[in-house]
Protein backbone atom coordinates (compact mmCIF):
# COMPACT_ATOMS: atom_id res chain seq x y z
CA UNK A 1 0.00 0.00 0.00
CA UNK A 2 1.08 3.50 -1.06
CA UNK A 3 -0.10 6.83 1.10
CA UNK A 4 1.12 10.11 2.52
CA UNK A 5 2.46 10.53 5.40
CA UNK A 6 -0.29 11.08 8.04
CA UNK A 7 -1.64 7.76 5.99
CA UNK A 8 1.41 6.03 6.79
CA UNK A 9 0.99 6.99 10.84
CA UNK A 10 -2.83 5.58 10.66
CA UNK A 11 -1.16 2.18 9.18
CA UNK A 12 1.08 1.85 12.54
CA UNK A 13 -1.13 3.36 14.88
CA UNK A 14 -3.62 0.55 13.43
CA UNK A 15 -1.00 -2.16 14.23
CA UNK A 16 0.07 -1.25 17.30
CA UNK A 17 3.34 0.07 16.12
CA UNK A 18 5.73 2.84 17.65
CA UNK A 19 5.76 5.72 15.00
CA UNK A 20 1.59 5.90 14.66
CA UNK A 21 1.72 9.87 14.74
CA UNK A 22 2.47 12.24 12.25
CA UNK A 23 5.28 13.49 13.42
CA UNK A 24 6.90 10.23 14.21
CA UNK A 25 6.81 9.70 10.48
CA UNK A 26 8.22 13.10 10.01
CA UNK A 27 11.47 12.08 11.92
CA UNK A 28 11.60 8.71 10.30
CA UNK A 29 12.10 10.42 7.37
CA UNK A 30 14.17 13.70 7.99
CA UNK A 31 16.62 11.04 9.87
CA UNK A 32 16.12 8.76 6.62
CA UNK A 33 15.17 5.83 8.72
CA UNK A 34 12.46 5.33 6.09
CA UNK A 35 12.04 7.35 2.91
CA UNK A 36 9.45 8.37 0.26
CA UNK A 37 8.92 8.61 -3.11
CA UNK A 38 9.59 11.84 -5.19
CA UNK A 39 6.29 12.42 -5.23
CA UNK A 40 6.38 12.13 -0.91
CA UNK A 41 3.80 9.14 -0.90
CA UNK A 42 5.19 6.19 1.18
CA UNK A 43 5.20 2.45 0.15
CA UNK A 44 4.15 1.20 4.12
CA UNK A 45 5.56 -2.12 3.14
CA UNK A 46 9.19 -1.11 2.70
CA UNK A 47 8.78 1.56 5.08
CA UNK A 48 7.83 -0.81 7.93
CA UNK A 49 10.86 -3.07 7.01
CA UNK A 50 13.21 -0.27 6.43
CA UNK A 51 11.83 1.69 9.99
CA UNK A 52 12.85 -1.51 11.94
CA UNK A 53 15.78 -2.04 10.26
CA UNK A 54 17.08 1.23 11.03
CA UNK A 55 15.73 1.52 14.34
CA UNK A 56 17.65 -1.50 15.66
CA UNK A 57 20.61 -0.53 14.11
CA UNK A 58 20.38 2.81 15.46
CA UNK A 59 20.09 1.05 19.17
CA UNK A 60 22.83 -0.81 18.44
CA UNK A 61 25.24 2.55 17.79
CA UNK A 62 23.74 4.41 20.04
CA UNK A 63 21.05 3.18 22.88
CA UNK A 64 20.10 6.97 24.49
CA UNK A 65 19.91 8.54 20.97
CA UNK A 66 16.16 7.69 20.83
CA UNK A 67 15.52 10.04 23.96
CA UNK A 68 16.87 13.13 21.30
CA UNK A 69 13.89 15.39 19.65
CA UNK A 70 14.23 16.40 16.27
CA UNK A 71 12.48 19.68 15.58
CA UNK A 72 9.37 18.67 13.24
CA UNK A 73 8.10 21.07 10.73
CA UNK A 74 4.57 22.23 10.14
CA UNK A 75 2.66 21.91 7.33
CA UNK A 76 -0.07 20.13 5.41
CA UNK A 77 -0.39 16.34 6.07
CA UNK A 78 0.27 15.42 2.74
CA UNK A 79 2.83 17.25 1.66
CA UNK A 80 5.88 15.53 1.33
CA UNK A 81 8.29 16.58 4.64
CA UNK A 82 9.68 20.03 4.68
CA UNK A 83 12.31 21.58 7.11
CA UNK A 84 11.60 25.65 7.24
CA UNK A 85 9.62 25.71 3.50
CA UNK A 86 12.64 23.35 1.95
CA UNK A 87 12.17 19.87 0.91
CA UNK A 88 14.20 17.78 2.73
CA UNK A 89 16.61 16.60 -0.23
CA UNK A 90 17.54 20.54 -0.37
CA UNK A 91 17.58 20.74 3.23
CA UNK A 92 20.34 18.27 3.42
CA UNK A 93 22.05 19.66 0.55
CA UNK A 94 21.83 23.20 2.36
CA UNK A 95 23.15 21.65 5.81
CA UNK A 96 25.86 20.29 3.40
CA UNK A 97 27.46 23.41 2.02
CA UNK A 98 26.86 24.95 5.07
CA UNK A 99 29.30 22.78 6.92
CA UNK A 100 31.69 23.08 3.94
CA UNK A 101 31.54 27.24 3.88
CA UNK A 102 32.54 26.35 7.72
CA UNK A 103 35.47 24.32 6.89
CA UNK A 104 36.20 27.08 4.03
CA UNK A 105 36.09 29.96 6.47
CA UNK A 106 38.01 28.33 9.31
CA UNK A 107 40.75 27.17 6.85
CA UNK A 108 41.22 30.82 6.03
CA UNK A 109 40.94 32.12 9.32
CA UNK A 110 44.31 29.89 9.73
CA UNK A 111 46.13 30.62 6.84
CA UNK A 112 45.44 34.18 7.96
CA UNK A 113 46.75 33.61 11.56
CA UNK A 114 49.96 31.98 9.66
CA UNK A 115 50.10 35.22 7.31
CA UNK A 116 49.92 33.47 4.46
CA UNK A 117 46.77 35.75 3.58
CA UNK A 118 45.83 39.67 4.06
CA UNK A 119 43.19 41.73 4.57
CA UNK A 120 41.98 42.92 1.52
CA UNK A 121 41.88 46.57 3.32
CA UNK A 122 45.43 46.11 4.20
CA UNK A 123 46.68 45.91 0.59
CA UNK A 124 44.36 48.97 -0.40
CA UNK A 125 46.19 51.09 2.31
CA UNK A 126 49.86 49.80 1.55
CA UNK A 127 48.64 50.28 -2.50
CA UNK A 128 47.25 53.87 -1.84
CA UNK A 129 50.53 54.99 0.00
CA UNK A 130 52.69 53.67 -2.99
CA UNK A 131 50.49 55.25 -5.13
CA UNK A 132 50.61 58.62 -3.97
CA UNK A 133 54.65 58.26 -2.87
CA UNK A 134 54.84 57.24 -6.82
CA UNK A 135 52.81 60.26 -8.09
CA UNK A 136 54.63 62.62 -5.67
CA UNK A 137 58.29 61.41 -6.65
CA UNK A 138 57.40 61.65 -10.91
CA UNK A 139 55.73 64.67 -10.57
CA UNK A 140 59.22 66.09 -8.45
CA UNK A 141 61.15 64.74 -11.58
CA UNK A 142 60.05 68.14 -13.73
CA UNK A 143 61.79 70.79 -11.27
CA UNK A 144 64.91 67.97 -10.84
CA UNK A 145 65.35 67.41 -14.09
CA UNK A 146 64.10 70.64 -16.29
CA UNK A 147 67.80 72.96 -15.22
CA UNK A 148 69.84 70.13 -15.73
CA UNK A 149 67.90 69.55 -19.64
CA UNK A 150 67.97 73.03 -20.40
CA UNK A 151 71.78 73.22 -20.15
CA UNK A 152 72.09 70.32 -22.32
CA UNK A 153 72.29 70.27 -25.85
CA UNK A 154 72.78 66.23 -26.66
CA UNK A 155 69.32 65.14 -26.82
CA UNK A 156 70.77 61.42 -26.12
CA UNK A 157 72.15 62.55 -22.66
CA UNK A 158 68.94 64.27 -21.58
CA UNK A 159 67.43 60.87 -22.55
CA UNK A 160 69.87 58.92 -20.34
CA UNK A 161 69.50 61.42 -17.61
CA UNK A 162 65.68 61.38 -17.61
CA UNK A 163 65.61 57.81 -17.69
CA UNK A 164 68.06 57.35 -14.97
CA UNK A 165 66.09 59.10 -12.95
CA UNK A 166 62.76 57.53 -14.20
CA UNK A 167 64.16 54.11 -13.03
CA UNK A 168 65.69 55.50 -9.53
CA UNK A 169 62.06 56.48 -9.05
CA UNK A 170 60.65 52.98 -9.95
CA UNK A 171 62.99 50.82 -8.21
CA UNK A 172 62.55 52.66 -4.68
CA UNK A 173 58.75 52.04 -5.42
CA UNK A 174 59.91 48.41 -5.89
CA UNK A 175 61.65 48.21 -2.57
CA UNK A 176 58.82 50.00 -0.86
CA UNK A 177 55.86 47.73 -2.08
CA UNK A 178 58.26 44.64 -1.31
CA UNK A 179 58.56 46.19 2.48
CA UNK A 180 55.41 47.13 2.44
CA UNK A 181 53.86 44.03 1.89
CA UNK A 182 56.11 41.96 4.06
Amino acid sequence: MIGSQAAYARHRKERGLIGGARRAVQKALITQRITAGSDGQIDFERADRDWEANLNQRKARHPKSADKVVPQPAGDLDKPVEVGGIPRDNFLEAQRQSEWLKVQKQEMELRLRREELAEVSDFEEALSVIVASAQSRLLGLTGKLGPKVAGMSDPRECSALIDREIREVLSTLIEFKLNAAV
